[in-house]
């Protein structure tokens, strides 16, 4: 992202569009809140809250608190084997981001893991975007690849063996895990506070998670839509 005025604070609201990898399992489209907020110190970016402790022209590093959206609820799987495994949690990250601005964009790095004993994982991420502006018309191409550790692949893909006599599925212990993904934003003001937004994001799955028994889709994807508000 590129270094924002100080003092910005937008929210808005919209629907969000997610295409599970999990094998039968309910597509959803959820009403969500959103707000995105820059200051000197603070933030507020996507899923993350963060605190910058040191930055120049070029580079931010801050500590961040992130909510990881991941989820698997049993019921909403018309599969009969996966009703029988055990639920998989959101949760809440901490860690550290770096970001490296340039004028061809913007380069992140950023490590985190589970606060709250979840899956005790650790998640990795690297990737590049850069903001496009045509007048009104603003447009974010992003594009990196996401590490998981084998803990977090294993809560959110895994099956025990406890899980293995009550669901029949084979005991699955996948290990770490690097998805690369792809992603557009299109944002267009139809006046200075009063935006209209739409994003996509599509993950290409690691084999270590579209092998799993949980799994009949490689890849993960999601869209989304509203507006927001500028104060």
């Amino acid at each position: 992202m590129n270094n924002a005025r100080a003092n910005i604070l937008s929210i808005g609201a919209g629907s969000l569009y997610h295409l599970s990898p999990y094998a039968e399992y309910k597509d959803d489209v959820i009403a969500i809140p959103f707000a995105h907020y820059e200051s000197d110190k603070i933030y507020v970016r996507e899923t993350s809250i963060g605190y910058i402790f040191a930055k120049d022209e070029s580079n931010e590093i801050s500590a961040i608190v992130s909510y990881l959206p991941y989820e698997f609820k049993p019921e909403d799987s018309d599969n009969k084997a996966l009703k029988n495994l055990d639920k998989r949690d959101t949760t809440a990250l901490a860690g550290l981001a770096f970001y490296h601005h340039e004028k061809w964009g913007t380069l992140k790095a950023s490590f985190s893991g589970d606060i709250l004993d979840k899956s005790n994982g650790f998640i990795g991420e690297l990737s590049y975007l850069r903001v496009i502006t045509m007048g009104a018309l603003s447009i974010i191409p992003s594009a990196g690849v996401t590490w998981y550790d084998d803990k977090l692949t294993q809560y959110y893909f895994g099956v025990s063996d406890k899980e293995t006599h009550r669901s029949g599925l084979s005991r699955y212990q996948p290990g770490d895990s690097w998805n690369p993904f792809v992603g557009l934003s299109v944002s267009y003001k139809i006046t200075p506070q009063l935006t209209l937004l739409t994003s996509g994001r599509y993950t290409q799955l690691d084999n270590q998670i579209a092998n799993s028994p949980m799994a009949d889709k490689d890849h993960d994807a999601s869209l989304m839509g509203g507006v927001s508000w500028t104060f």
